[in-house]
């Protein structure tokens, strides 16, 4: 029992200390042709972190939260140049393990009695079991970010053309003056 308690607190303990990662989730297609409209996102990747516990590494649970945002968008095109924005917006949630995590209290009583009935002693007791009461999580308000926009251009004679974004890439294959085709392959 106490090699099987000392694995446990062992593994815990390794499992504890693993360090916060990140990872960026691309909300697109790959490897397939799309067409998007003027106004249209051709990207959007949202990038998370490891929710930090009390010693700043890795929730044990695997639960993340939110660290950016990131949004390329067709503009249209002017003057035979196809116009893209890309915009990020830093996101800092201020959630931890400690924050985030409900609090459940148990309602249960246990009542014990006690006497005697002339020379006999009695003893008697009761559990009540009363429904949880669940205090939700105190986490604070994110705090949103943006940076500047970044203007990105095409000539539409020049086309297949790529776009570089966060270890992506969007080929444009054809622009007309309402529309973009395109498509996106994560870089190696």
């Amino acid at each position: 029992m106490k090699k099987l308690l000392a694995l446990l607190i062992s593994l815990f303990l390794i499992v504890s200390c693993a360090s916060i990662d990140y990872k960026t989730n691309v909300n697109q297609r790959m490897d397939t042709p799309l067409i998007a409209g003027v106004g249209d996102a051709v990207y959007k990747s949202i990038t998370e972190k490891n929710l930090p516990n009390a010693f700043g590494k890795a929730d044990l649970f695997g639960r993340t939260t939110p660290t950016a945002t990131t949004t390329v968008i067709f503009e249209g095109v002017r003057d035979g140049i196809a116009i893209f924005s890309r915009k990020t917006t830093d996101i800092d949630t201020g959630a931890t393990t400690m924050n985030s995590t409900p609090i459940v209290i148990n309602n249960s009583q246990t009542r014990t009695t006690t006497g005697s009935i002339g020379n006999t002693p009695i003893y008697g007791q009761t559990n009540i079991q009363g429904p949880s009461t669940i205090l939700p999580p105190n986490t604070p308000s994110a705090m949103y970010m943006e940076r500047n926009t970044n203007i990105i251009t095409i000539d539409t004679k020049k086309l297949p053309s790529n776009i570089v974004v966060e270890g992506i890439l969007i080929k444009v294959l054809e622009v007309d003056s309402g529309s973009v085709r395109y498509i996106v392959t994560k870089l190696n």
